[in-house]
């Protein structure tokens, strides 16, 4: 099940929705220590997103796109210097910058940790349009993470690959990509937002054996 809401804090609910357990089996886990938890003044059980997230992967629990995209800390970047100084400009100290070689070395790296998003130098998309598309088709269905490219549509492949184009030196449109703050109108007919994922059935994962 989905939670649609901020999900910095969960309530035991929302853990047991996301397991797919009842309420009594989170209160057995939490009395293992198998989570980490708090509990509020009224002494209500509540728990960090950092802390469940952790939880879900150690025990093969799907992740919620919602929910990885709140706990996600690093930004990948494919190109230059001259790419990876606009996107450190960008993101402040809001996320961890990440610079890879190629296309396919994308994969790996967000398979290994939380990625918010990747973003693209047009150069290296114009210059591997084909490759581009395959493996940002394999990132997209796996993880549903946004993919920018600074540069121009040249190729009009925004629409094709749901990807969003950003001008190079436009540090604000891009930081609001980052965020996921653009929502003016014209932007979205432009394309610099991508079309919503399709939601998927989340993987049921193996429980503690307690």
């Amino acid at each position: 099940m989905a939670i649609e809401r901020d999900m910095k804090l969960l309530t035991a609910s929302d853990v047991a929705a996301l397991c797919e357990v009842d309420l009594k089996t989170i209160h057995n886990w939490v009395d293992r220590g198998c989570i980490p938890h708090f509990r509020t003044p009224g002494r209500h059980l509540r728990f960090q997103a950092v802390d469940v997230a952790s939880f879900l992967r150690e025990w093969g629990y799907a992740i919620p796109r919602k929910f990885y995209a709140q706990i996600a800390q690093t930004v990948i970047v494919i190109g230059g210097k001259e790419a990876e100084t606009v996107v450190t400009r960008a993101a402040g100290q809001s996320a961890s910058i990440r610079s890879v070689e190629d296309l396919y070395e994308v994969a790996i790296r967000v398979g290994a940790e939380p990625t918010s998003a990747i973003v693209v130098d047009g150069a290296v998309l114009q210059s591997n349009l084909e490759v581009f598309e395959r493996v940002v088709g394999a990132v997209k269905r796996a993880f549903q993470i946004p993919v920018l490219v600074l540069g121009e549509d040249h190729a009009n492949i925004a629409e094709r690959a749901d990807v969003l184009f950003v001008p190079m030196g436009d540090s604000k449109m891009l930081r609001a990509a980052l965020t996921g703050d653009v929502d003016d109108p014209a932007q979205i007919e432009e394309g610099i937002l991508p079309s919503p994922p399709q939601r998927r059935k989340p993987r049921r994962g193996r429980k503690p054996n307690f």
